[in-house]
């Protein structure tokens, strides 16, 4: 097969011998994602929002519940949908669409017990997807287990989608993993997909499951450890991004994970479970209340690497501006304490110009388009503990407000990129996007840039929910 990126092998597999009969229908699928940053370019030059077409995607009702959906995926390319309910995973083909906006069905797997959420998705490669779900716990097993109040039985199981070229999807069971631990009184880091591994983060403890080798590391936190906002593996560590920089500990040795084990991370008088050695490296900011963009988990690739990027957004309450800071981490084998971190790039953008007040912006949905990161934005209500009327119906307003941007070129490479020239601030390229207002309690975006395709689930109060597609090229 002709060798294409991978955001692109996806969207022409099958379409080689389907509907691109001509040289041009191959020229717009392999152009896609330039044509997309040249649409976006222009509408942030001319101060202008994006509206495309919509399309109410029909799903037949005894292949998809709409209110039983946990998660939707749309695949780099574009043209396949992963929907995931509590019983079923599915992955429908969006080329029909066109034609009586009716998605085909190529896939469906059922599952043996009820599914929470779709924890982590990740592509591996240019065939295959790997999908981490959260399962539901029975209260025979709660029993079995003897799980205390105040503590949890959290179970996950991996699934990898296949789609080698020119054959059907398959979808084959990795392995299954469950924790008992405390229950989660504040937020914690979702789980993050390495390759083959995994690195969870439950209250007071960090774990990695190596699905491949049947193998499993864990390690208490340290108490001193500020707010945790994401997790990254890096060469036999694992580096916590923070409230005040990146601090890594060394992966402490695997053991073997016995069939049907349950890990108990619980806290106990005399815990024998090890602190490993750290080290911690400042930012050169402070920053506070922030979301990180972890700009290598995006990569498809393959192959370990020594160095990651990644960038905190932040909403400032003092000047009502978004700023994007991106920081290279380089970690130092021999010696992690000499390990650096880099501030490379900042932007910035006043909020008044979109957010309105109260609310703030956070990255929804994030993809790598050719060198560049495109993320689709969303407002999210700002509540703070000492607000007055933090429970009136205000505070809960959903905005369905959605914005683009296109970053500058990401240089993913583990040689050491020059810090930022000081005073050298960009401008953070946000478009609003126009994809109509609806009356709902809650929306996901699923954004691909290589076909300019946003697919957004809407969910309301009633059962009248929604599914559509937008197509910006």
């Amino acid at each position: 097969m002709l060798k294409l990126p991978a955001e692109l092998q996806l969207l022409v597999i099958e379409d080689l011998e389907a509907d691109l009969s001509t040289a041009s229908e191959f020229k717009d699928a392999c152009t896609g994602m330039v044509r997309f940053l040249q649409i976006q370019r222009r509408a942030f030059l001319a101060g202008r929002s994006l509206a495309p077409p919509t399309t109410e995607l029909l799903f037949p009702k005894e292949l998809l519940s709409l209110p039983n959906i946990r998660d939707i995926y749309l695949v780099p390319g574009g043209r396949f949908l992963g929907t995931i309910e509590t019983s079923f995973l599915a992955i429908w083909d969006l080329r029909s669409v066109k034609d009586d906006s009716r998605p085909k069905l190529l896939i469906r797997h059922r599952f043996e017990e009820e599914i929470d959420w779709a924890s982590a998705i990740k592509m591996i490669g240019a065939d295959k997807i790997r999908v981490l779900l959260s399962q539901n716990t029975s209260d025979e097993a709660n029993v079995l287990h003897n799980i205390q109040p105040g503590q949890e039985l959290r179970s996950w199981i991996m699934l990898e989608i296949a789609y080698p070229d020119n054959e059907a999807f398959s979808i084959q069971i990795l392995g299954r993993i469950s924790v008992a631990c405390l229950e989660h009184p504040e937020p914690v880091p979702h789980p993050v997909i390495d390759l083959d591994k995994v690195v969870f983060s439950v209250p007071k403890y960090t774990f990695v499951w190596d699905i491949t080798r049947k193998k499993v590391s864990w390690w208490t936190l340290p108490r001193s450890l500020p707010r945790v906002y994401t997790v990254i593996a890096n060469q036999g560590h694992i580096c916590y991004v923070t409230d005040v920089g990146v601090h890594g500990v060394e992966v402490p040795p695997f053991r073997p994970l016995e069939d049907n084990e349950v890990i108990r991370l619980l806290p106990t008088p005399r815990s024998d479970i090890p602190l490993p050695s750290s080290f911690t490296i400042p930012h050169q900011h402070v920053h506070s209340r922030f979301n990180v963009i972890p700009l290598d988990l995006y990569n498809t690739g393959t192959e370990p690497r020594r160095s990651f990027l990644y960038e905190v957004a932040v909403n400032n309450e003092n000047d009502g501006t978004l700023r994007v800071y991106r920081y290279q981490f380089r970690l130092n084998t021999a010696n992690p304490v000499k390990s650096t971190l880099t501030l490379i790039g900042l932007w910035s953008r006043p909020l008044g110009d979109f957010a309105r007040s109260k609310y703030r912006l956070v990255p929804w949905s994030c993809r790598l388009c050719n060198g560049r990161m495109a993320i689709v934005w969303a407002e999210d209500k700002e509540i703070h503990e000492d607000d007055d009327d933090s429970d009136s119906d205000d505070e809960t307003e959903l905005s369905t407000s959605m914005f683009v941007s296109v970053s500058s070129l990401v240089n993913i490479s583990d040689a050491p990129i020059p810090p930022m020239i000081p005073d050298t601030v960009g401008k953070v390229s946000l478009v609003p996007l126009d994809l109509g207002s609806r009356s709902v309690f809650d929306f996901t975006p699923e954004f691909c840039p290589t076909s300019g395709r946003v697919v957004v689930h809407w969910m309301s109060d009633t059962l009248e929910q929604a599914m559509t597609l937008h197509d910006i090229l």
